[in-house]
């Protein structure tokens, strides 16, 4: 029966088989024999591929497939996961990242092909980072320095660059930039960092997985400071100087820092009517600000100076110049205490606020008597005129004083300036006189009297003060 051929066949590989089935006889029926034409189709398979992920740097796993049941030779190919079935390669990835691997199991003789996948990961290789702050002295600005390494061992030794630092087996990591959370002086500040600007001392970088071993703390030193009072003077009964001091010594104040912040009080025992004499200026105070260590310097002195001198015009002054005077203008200076001293510190002049020539006015002593030259009164204009006199050791001295007829004054010069004129002959023209032609008796006469009135005028003329 078919069950029987069934049960008692023994298949041996897949293809094509021939079987033959025969019946036995008996008294009825003669034996009967009958080749059956039998097909053996592959057996389907389902395998799975195992690949477990590894670190970065380490060796990589070989994946294992089940379900080969014909043991046919598989085939591994990679691709990153996700990509088109077309990046598969059977180069066996390096790089950190998810990837995919995929069995290919053959055709045998009984087992029909089949493909299975897996997806694995390779995870970047993880590294510690060391980053040490530097402490720094008060400076008014967050600014930090930090140095940041990594072990030269925790790397894939083909990956470091060639000009990476490397010292005692540490790999300098630069371009980490840092910052206080503030900018006041204190200890073991939070140091905050940025990591934007960083350049990695290996290829590859992304397969590292960087952790810093603590965050750096740093201390910000208070800055220390000298300061000291500065030398001040002023002369009795007068309004005192300003009090100042400033800051001495390799260390100044931070850029936008005042001295007004440091809280230093100065003083002084000295006042505008105390003798004449030197007195302390003291400091005090310098903690208010916390970011300053404030050295408070020596004393310095106030001195009270004798009187200043007052200079006023005594004589002359409000006086007029005429341009008939033969004379120049005087006006004398005086001095409020030691007038004998008046002189030796004088020294010169201006009229109108023009400094005036040495050449053009005489002073003696005498108190000061200035006497303006007549050559230099002849070129003002006329009306009102200051004379100024000015002292080395006190505020100028006003006078004022005024010109009349300069007009006539400046006539007369530009007369005795004007050469005389000489007629020469030329040709036969009569019109220019000849020489030895005598003068007419009139024009004589006329000469005569305006010479006398000129003698006169020069012998009797007077200089008139008003």
């Amino acid at each position: 029966s078919a069950s029987d051929l069934s049960n008692n066949l023994k298949i041996l590989k897949a293809g094509v088989a021939y079987v033959t089935v025969s019946v036995g006889g008996d008294d009825y029926y003669a034996p009967v024999y009958k080749d059956v034409k039998v097909t053996i189709n592959r057996a389907e398979i389902n395998p799975s591929v195992m690949l477990s992920g590894w670190t970065y740097g380490n060796p990589a796993n070989t994946p294992t497939v089940t379900g080969n049941a014909g043991s046919g030779d598989v085939t591994y190919e990679y691709k990153a996961k996700g990509a088109d079935d077309s990046t598969y390669t059977t180069d066996v990835p390096a790089l950190a990242g998810d990837y995919t691997v995929r069995a290919t199991v053959p055709e045998t003789t009984n087992y029909k092909g089949a493909t299975c996948t897996k997806d694995f990961t390779i995870a970047p290789k993880k590294i510690i980072a060391t980053v040490t702050a530097l402490d720094k002295t008060y400076d008014g600005t967050t600014d930090a320095i930090v140095f940041a390494t990594v072990n030269k061992d925790d790397l894939v030794e083909t990956d470091l660059d060639d000009e990476a630092l490397v010292e005692d087996g540490k790999v300098t990591v630069s371009g980490l930039i840092a910052s206080f959370a503030d900018a006041n002086a204190g200890e073991n500040k939070t140091i905050i960092l940025n990591y934007d600007n960083v350049v990695s001392p290996v290829a590859n970088a992304e397969c590292y997985e960087v952790t810093i071993a603590a965050m750096p703390t740093a201390s910000i030193k208070k800055r220390a400071i000298s300061v000291a009072a500065e030398d001040k003077s002023s002369h009795k009964g007068e309004a005192m100087a300003e009090l100042t001091y400033g800051v001495y010594g390799p260390n100044g104040l931070a850029e936008g820092d005042t001295l007004e912040s440091l809280g230093i009080i100065a003083s002084t025992t000295a006042t505008s009517s105390s003798e004449v004499g030197e007195y302390p200026i003291t400091l005090s105070g310098g903690a208010a600000n916390p970011n300053y260590e404030v050295t408070l310097g020596e004393d310095a002195t106030y001195t009270i100076e004798p009187e200043k001198p007052v200079y006023r015009p005594t004589e002359g002054n409000g006086s007029s110049w005429d341009a008939n005077d033969k004379d120049g203008l005087t006006i004398t200076f005086k001095r409020s205490v030691n007038d004998n001293e008046t002189f030796s510190h004088f020294t010169g002049i201006r009229v109108d606020g023009v400094d005036v020539a040495k050449t053009d006015y005489d002073a003696v002593p005498g108190s000061v008597v200035v006497t303006l030259h007549n050559s230099f009164l002849a070129t003002l204009a006329p009306g009102d005129h200051t004379i100024t006199a000015l002292f080395d050791d006190g505020d100028p001295a006003q006078a004022a004083f005024a010109v009349e007829n300069a007009s006539a004054a400046k006539d007369a010069t530009t007369a005795k300036a004007a050469p005389a004129s000489t007629a020469k002959a030329s040709g036969s023209d009569s019109s220019i006189a000849k020489t030895g032609d005598a003068l007419p008796v009139s024009a004589l006469a006329v000469l005569v009297l305006v010479a006398i009135a000129a003698v006169a005028a020069a012998l009797y003329a007077r200089r008139r003060v008003r």
